[in-house]
């Protein structure tokens, strides 16, 4: 039960990654946020699954959100984990530059 609500609970610096690089895009390719976002999140998945197929560094398979996220019914990369919640606060002032750049809320 207690590795359950731990994978539930690491499942939140994924989504925010995703969110604040969706906002940060928004913010600065209103247009195109929609594609460039989901062009992310799926060679985000196709770097997971075709690293190990083609022998790619390790370093390689790092750059998917989805690998950094890891597997906490198993074990929890904590690292991953703090490096999600890194893109995150990176993408949410990224975002908070470019929507002040574009007189969003003034």
């Amino acid at each position: 039960m207690r590795r359950l609500i731990l994978a539930t609970v690491l499942v939140l610096p994924v989504a925010f990654a995703l969110g604040a690089i969706g906002h940060a895009l928004v913010g600065w390719r209103p247009r195109l946020a929609v594609v460039l976002l989901a062009t992310v999140a799926v060679l985000s998945y196709f770097t997971l699954e075709f690293t190990p197929l083609f022998q790619l560094p390790d370093w390689v398979s790092r750059t998917s959100i989805f690998v950094l996220y890891g597997t906490p019914m198993t074990s929890v990369d904590w690292a991953g984990a703090a490096t999600l919640v890194g893109v995150g606060i990176a993408g949410t002032a990224g975002a908070l530059v470019a929507m002040q750049r574009r007189d969003v809320g003034r």
